[in-house]
């Protein structure tokens, strides 16, 4: 099964790659947000063909969904819509600074930082998203 993740960002989506439950997710170049985003991702989605797309939720750290959950899941309808794949939504909560330290462990400028950050919050969502489907055995698709 191969499996894509987005974390959605006004200004630039993260795109993440599994090409199969059992390699390790890769990040793809960040994407522009804003108009014509969709057009975009559907690039992406093409070359890829993943079977499914996963998109971080940014659920807050006391487990409730705040307001910036909304935009997020019509972007998701939308997409799948648009793709014609199926969606699926998983826990992105600290992805991004979980992100930003791994870079700056590795010693990523903060320029450099700012251009892979989102993609590599991506690559953790869907590590994320793998861990929970070993662990139950399936996916849960919406």
């Amino acid at each position: 099964m191969k499996v894509m993740a987005i974390d959605y960002g006004t200004s630039r989506v993260g795109v993440a790659i599994l090409n199969s439950l059992e390699s390790i997710p890769m990040p793809l170049p960040p994407i522009k947000g804003g108009v014509g985003l969709l057009a975009r991702l559907q690039n992406t989605i093409r070359e890829c063909e993943p079977d499914l797309i996963v998109v971080g939720l940014p659920i807050r750290l006391d487990g409730q969904s705040g307001q910036e959950v909304v935009p997020i899941k019509r972007f998701a309808a939308r997409l799948a819509r648009t793709a014609g794949v199926k969606v699926e939504f998983q826990d992105e909560r600290l992805t991004t600074m979980q992100a930003s330290k791994l870079l700056y462990l590795l010693g990523k400028s903060a320029k450099a930082q700012k251009q892979i950050v989102d993609s590599i919050a991506a690559a953790i969502i869907l590590e994320s998203w793998q861990n929970r489907v070993r662990r139950s055995g399936h996916s849960s698709r919406t």
